[in-house]
């Protein structure tokens, strides 16, 4: 009987380590996918804020002061919106891959930690079953 009781509470051990380490793997887990998110975020933000300036915006500005720009320089702002346009456009080339690579990372995160929960969970009940 007596070799019983520690078997019993050997594996009451187990259980109760094992939990502890579910709850630190979901923890780290957690903290991953909010640091994704986070980050995703702010890729998201910055291509949502890009936006070339309008040079109806500019002549508008210039005039307000009472400035009235020759062509040349009307065509250097329509040469620099061309070029930030393309800058953008390449930018989000690039990030967009990118933002389907961090979602897929963050779901992945989230199922395992969801997994990692239910098993200590199920293990807590167990724990609780043979108290």
């Amino acid at each position: 009987m007596h070799a019983s009781n520690e078997t019993r509470y050997e594996s009451t051990q187990r259980i109760v380590q094992l939990a502890v380490e579910l709850k630190a793997k979901f923890k780290s887990l957690t903290y991953q996918s909010i640091g994704l998110k986070d980050r995703l975020a702010h890729i998201e933000s910055a291509l949502v804020d890009d936006r070339p300036p309008l040079r109806a915006e500019m002549r508008r500005l210039y005039s307000s002061v009472g400035i009235e720009l020759p062509g040349a320089a009307l065509r250097r702002f329509e040469d620099v919106e061309i070029f930030h346009a393309s800058v953008l456009a390449n930018r989000r080339i690039h990030l967009v891959p990118e933002i389907e690579q961090i979602k897929a990372q963050v779901d992945e995160l989230d199922r395992q930690a969801a997994e990692a929960d239910q098993l200590r969970s199920d293990l807590l009940r167990q724990l609780d079953e043979r108290l």
